[in-house]
């Protein structure tokens, strides 16, 4: 596990999870960290594009200058699944779809065992 103080990455089942325990602005070179573990340190290696869980647990923003570099840091992804503990977060999620993730499989999920369901193609309902 990789952890920068604000963000936390590891692996489930082969996806990249990634877990936001910050509550405040991440910048980019938070979201820059967070590419490149996952594309340079995590064991193995996904094959791209990959799919990965993000698990909304602090209510974090992104900079301005993050917003901006989204969509090239995203681009080696394929679906993007999060964890969701609020309506607020709901609403950032279906904003992060329009935005960035445009033309990307994203749902949100209350658990981490429905969003990797979902990545694994079982049965399980998307609230998305």
């Amino acid at each position: 596990m990789f952890d920068n103080g604000k963000v936390k990455v590891s692996v489930l089942d082969g996806i990249p999870l990634i877990e936001v325990h910050y509550s405040g602005e991440l910048e980019l070179r938070d979201v820059a960290w967070i590419n490149h573990v996952i594309l340079h340190e995590l064991t193995p290696t996904p094959k791209l594009p990959f799919d990965i869980i993000i698990d909304r647990k602090g209510n974090y923003s992104l900079s301005v200058e993050a917003l901006m570099h989204m969509a090239e840091l995203m681009k080696d992804a394929n679906r993007v699944a999060y964890i969701v503990y609020s309506s607020t977060q709901v609403k950032m999620v279906k904003l992060a779809s329009n935005l960035y993730l445009s033309g990307k499989q994203v749902s949100y999920f209350h658990s981490t065992s429905e969003a990797h369901a979902w990545l694994k193609g079982y049965p399980a309902a998307a609230v998305a």
